[in-house]
Parts: C-alpha cells; structure tokens; sequence
C-alpha cells in the first residue's frame, strides 16, 4: 500500500551533538494534475552552510500511537 501523505522534515543539530528531524509541513498528492502539493507549517532553517535541505518520509507515530 503505497502512502497518501508525507511529512517534509529537516535535520536539525541537537544540543548533544545528535542530529534529530523537526516536522515543518506535509506533501500529498495534488488534486489537479500530476505532482504533490506541499504545505509548510514553519519555515525551515538553513544550515551553517546557507542551504535548506527537506525530506519527505512517511509519517512516523509517536508514543502515544497518533501520527504527527
């Protein structure tokens, strides 16, 4: 089963050194046309090089079992 939605996610350092993904937004298939349509819920930030690099992974579920 191929997945409907996507969440657009960004690495970001963490304090301990570890890199962890923050969750800005969601990509689904456009309702007119070929392509996706991509929602942005924040802005993502650019990394120390001046770039901005996003993924679209399937949405993961958090301890409670809810998608986020």
């Amino acid at each position: 089963m191929t997945t409907q939605r996507y969440d657009i996610i960004t690495a970001r350092p963490g304090k301990d050194g570890k890199t962890f993904w923050h969750r800005v937004g969601t990509m689904f298939p456009a309702r007119e046309g070929n392509g996706f349509a991509i929602k942005l819920d924040s802005l993502p930030l650019p990394n120390d090089k001046g770039e901005v690099w996003l993924k679209a992974a399937e949405p993961r579920q958090n301890d409670s079992g809810s998608q986020f």
